[in-house]
């Protein structure tokens, strides 16, 4: 049930739980990955889409490069009380809003 072009073992759920819901009690699901559609679902939705996955031993991927720091200190999935296993930041990381240090070049770790 692949995506055509695309890896074969990756599975469209179009955000539909219960598509989502027959996948995991079907075949073994990996993980999730959603971007919060935040104007679209509510916080209730995300809620239930991590308990889908969770109950069926799947990973939760959140891509939050467009919700992240915008959205919430510590992200949407911090303001809707998610755990996501792992979360995508790229802009939220790099704006001026956020002072992080997330990547060391080799000089300043000692491998110059």
């Amino acid at each position: 049930m692949g995506l055509p072009d695309r890896d074969r073992d990756s599975v469209e759920f179009g955000y539909d739980l219960d598509l989502l819901k027959q996948l995991v009690s079907e075949q073994h699901v990996a993980a999730a990955i959603i971007t919060p559609e935040v104007n679209f679902f509510p916080r209730a939705y995300h809620r239930e889409l991590q308990k889908v996955v969770r109950e069926h031993g799947a990973l939760l991927i959140l891509d939050e490069v467009m919700t992240g720091f915008r959205y919430a200190h510590g992200g949407y999935h911090t303001a809707v009380g998610l755990s996501p296993d792992l979360i995508t930041l790229t802009k939220g990381l790099a704006n001026s809003r956020q002072r992080h240090g997330a990547f060391r070049s080799g000089r300043q770790s000692g491998r110059a």
